[in-house]
């Protein structure tokens, strides 16, 4: 694996700190560019800190007091440079003390330093790319039945795409992409059947495909609800209608508050904002950094009260 280069913009004022997080990040298998160590007497502060920045494949901001003030942290943190240096590298903003984040990077998730372990592995994680998310379990045994006798089927649907639409939401999640390989072998489909089934699903609009050759596929809200709730657990119009009835009743509440009063997990909250929205009946704030949830606010319009009347 190659060895992952982390620029480190700080205010020479922070040093200290600063020194001792390189350290521990080059002990990690971290190859970190701090000033002290790249810069020289004689050398072009300029030509070195542009030649750091573009060969860095992590872009550490240390965010204090100290570096808010900094001119050098200033220029760094300029908008067009945080969205070249975005292009090319993945922006970390690592917060010394409680100074607030700058505007032009506080959509990004941050770390606190001095950070103790569970801090600085989140931050080795995002340099590294790595997650404690979990492996996909098995196959449920009533899919593996269905597929087995091609007796899953949707009404509306053909037996692939209602296959392939029942293992989506089943297991998936609105974030959580799965590639058409893996589908294809979790679901013992050939290639024929394979396109078939996810070109119905998405002339439907009810997949998303990453890639001009599909190689990945995300299930859309509105797909849940075409599933039964005895397959699912839970009934996704009734998600809805208590979702809508929050949301009216504060007439906008933030992602927390609503997952609070409706009662339901971040998974099933998303999914019935998002259909709601889908379909016009609810106005979504969505924004960067708003895990688990996918949206920071959501808003009643008279579509939402109206469809409230309409289906309660």
């Amino acid at each position: 694996m190659q060895t992952p280069r982390a620029f480190i913009s700080h205010s020479s004022e922070d040093k200290s700190s600063v020194r001792r997080l390189a350290e521990k990040l080059r002990s990690s298998q971290v190859d970190a560019w701090y000033a002290e160590w790249e810069i020289g007497p004689g050398d072009s502060i300029v030509e070195k800190i542009g030649k750091g920045l573009s060969e860095c494949d992590v872009f550490i901001i240390v965010v204090s007091t100290n570096s808010i003030a900094s001119r050098w942290v200033q220029e760094e943190l300029n908008s067009a440079v945080v969205r070249r240096i975005s292009e090319e590298a993945r922006i970390i903003p690592v917060r010394l003390d409680d100074s607030p984040v700058p505007t032009v990077i506080n959509h990004l998730h941050w770390v606190k330093m001095p950070p103790p372990e569970e801090e600085f592995d989140k931050l080795l994680q995002s340099i590294f790319r790595v997650n404690d998310k979990p492996p996909l379990g098995t196959t449920p045994e009533f899919i593996s039945r269905g597929l087995e006798h091609r007796q899953v089927t949707i009404s509306g649907f053909s037996p692939e795409a209602s296959v392939i639409l029942l293992y989506l939401t089943v297991n998936g999640d609105l974030f959580e992409s799965i590639s058409t390989s893996e589908l294809a072998g979790e679901l013992n489909l050939n290639d024929i059947e394979l396109d078939d089934g996810l070109d119905e699903l998405e002339e439907r609009d009810l997949i998303g495909a990453m890639g001009n050759m599909r190689f990945e596929v995300t299930p859309k809200a509105l797909a849940w609800l075409y599933i039964e709730s005895d397959y699912l657990g839970f009934d996704p119009l009734r998600d809805m209608l208590s979702v809508a009835q929050c949301v009216v009743g504060h007439d906008k509440v933030d992602a927390a508050t609503l997952e609070t009063d409706a009662g339901l997990s971040p998974k099933r909250l998303n999914v019935a904002a998002l259909a709601l929205k889908d379909q016009g009946y609810l106005h979504l704030i969505q924004t960067l950094g708003t895990a688990p949830y996918l949206f920071a606010e959501a808003w009643a319009t008279r579509h939402t009260r109206r469809w409230l009347k309409e289906n309660q």
